[in-house]
């Protein structure tokens, strides 16, 4: 996870929790178990928007953290750098 720093990382995991909490009150980062829902996640938080223009990242880079914020879910494509 070197691309995106682990405070950044921990930043994007409060603003995804923080989504969830207002637009899905019964999901919890925990309970998201597909890379598509994590991805859906990060979207609607600003998260993949922001990894994009500010942070210069790619999709891989990106998954990367998504695997860290979102534990339990599995993600099944390949990543490309």
């Amino acid at each position: 996870m070197a691309y995106l720093d682990k405070k950044t990382v921990a930043g994007f995991r409060d603003r995804a929790s923080a989504w969830l909490a207002v637009k899905h009150p019964a999901h919890t980062i925990e309970t998201i178990k597909s890379g598509r829902d994590a991805w859906t996640v990060a979207h609607g938080a600003g998260i993949v928007d922001e990894c994009y223009r500010v942070h210069k990242a790619h999709d891989a880079h990106i998954q990367t953290a998504l695997e860290a914020i979102f534990p339990y879910a599995v993600f099944r494509d390949k990543k490309h750098y």
